[in-house]
């Protein structure tokens, strides 16, 4: 089951001078503002788990991220007003860190519906061009914007930016760097995912699984710009591959200049973590078994191990390659687990006969309707 969001997920990063510093380090402070809606305005269906993927959204700072719990503003089915308030303490705080000689750090992410002009707030809105103002005049060294919505693409019409063809064009010199980065889930053609399965949509869940760790291309226990926009586009295209709507490309777009990573995640602050080994290789879906959530989904390919930051607890780890479905226990706890392939239970793929008397591969094609504008 998979629903539709049209068409565009950004994520927007103002940096400045020092701005690839650990956010838990001493003389930086941290904040995030995570506003997620399920609410339509007028002529739009409500959402089904954009409140859910803020809630994930602003967990996965404090245990990953290096945000403080207290520091952290989760945010539901706000008005404008609300929202201005928030944003308005948020610039207050800035301001007194920085009077104070110290750093900060904002992050602002927002999952709901949206038009070309502005976000769709129930059934009022905020205009973008005013959420832009408001969230740059805040004078933070690193402001990271995740917004997971309809018709966003305003808010990416950055002044000298050049958009990317595909995702070879973006070199690794190309992101690792000051200035302004846009980071969309689909091209200006495509339409934007939210899958029944995961319960979130296709492009935040792929997101937050590479911040646990699944994006750590070079394995330094930290996720960066960089690796987390990698990660994100090709297991949002692999996913989306299967569906009816078909595949889904997440583009870029930047102005930058200087040198320097920046972290959005340390994975190996984990308390407890699963590996996939490196002979694993197959579609693989790690699920919680005592919350019956599915906590990653991603496309394991041979040769190398990967990491995936999990709370402790019992989990279900299934591996798809070709006809064949391994099913794996896993219990996560301090000093993490690794998935044991001789220990798995492996099974056929049951392949459904068609009234035709032929036979087809099971998909993901069932839709639950369009919502946006």
């Amino acid at each position: 089951m998979l629903r539709l969001l049209l068409p565009l997920v950004l994520l927007v990063v103002a940096l400045g001078g020092v701005a690839h510093a650990d956010p838990s380090a001493p003389g930086v402070a941290t904040y995030a503002i995570v506003v997620g809606t399920n609410a339509g305005g007028a002529g739009q269906t409500d959402l089904r788990y954009a409140e859910d993927d803020a809630r994930r959204v602003g967990g996965i700072l404090t245990e990953l991220g290096g945000y403080a719990p207290g520091t952290v503003d989760v945010v539901l089915h706000p008005t404008p007003d609300v929202l201005r308030d928030r944003l308005a303490q948020l610039a207050t705080r800035v301001h007194a860190d920085l009077a104070a000689g110290r750093q900060a750090r904002v992050f602002f992410y927002y999952s709901g519906h949206a038009r070309a002009t502005a976000l769709d707030l129930g059934a009022e809105e905020m205009p973008l061009a005013e959420l832009r103002t408001r969230l740059f005049s805040v004078p933070a060294t690193l402001t990271v914007v995740v917004l997971d919505a309809c018709q966003s693409g305003a808010f990416s019409r950055i002044k000298g930016a050049a958009p990317a063809a595909d995702f070879s064009f973006n070199s690794r010199q190309h992101l690792d760097a000051t200035g302004t980065a846009v980071l969309a889930s689909s091209s200006g053609s495509e339409l934007s995912q939210e899958s029944e399965q995961l319960r979130s949509s296709y492009f935040t869940h792929h997101l937050l699984v590479g911040l646990r760790g699944a994006g750590d291309a070079n394995h330094d226990g930290q996720v960066s710009i960089d690796e987390a926009y990698r990660y994100a586009y090709h297991q949002t295209l692999l996913a989306t591959a299967e569906t009816a709507v078909g595949g889904q490309h997440v583009t870029f777009e930047a102005d930058l200049k200087g040198h320097g990573e920046v972290p959005m995640s340390f994975p190996r602050a984990a308390t407890a973590s699963i590996e996939l080994p490196a002979a694993l290789e197959g579609k693989t879906l790690v699920q919680d078994r005592r919350a019956h959530a599915v906590v990653a989904e991603t496309y394991k390919a041979k040769g190398a191990a990967v990491r995936i930051a999990v709370a402790p607890g019992d989990y279900e780890v299934l591996v798809r390659h070709g006809q064949a479905l391994s099913r794996c226990q896993v219990t996560a706890g301090p000093g993490g687990a690794a998935v044991d392939l001789d220990r798995c239970a492996t099974e056929a793929i049951v392949v459904e006969q068609t009234k035709g008397g032929g036979f087809v591969r099971p998909m993901r094609i069932e839709l639950t309707g369009l919502v946006g504008a």
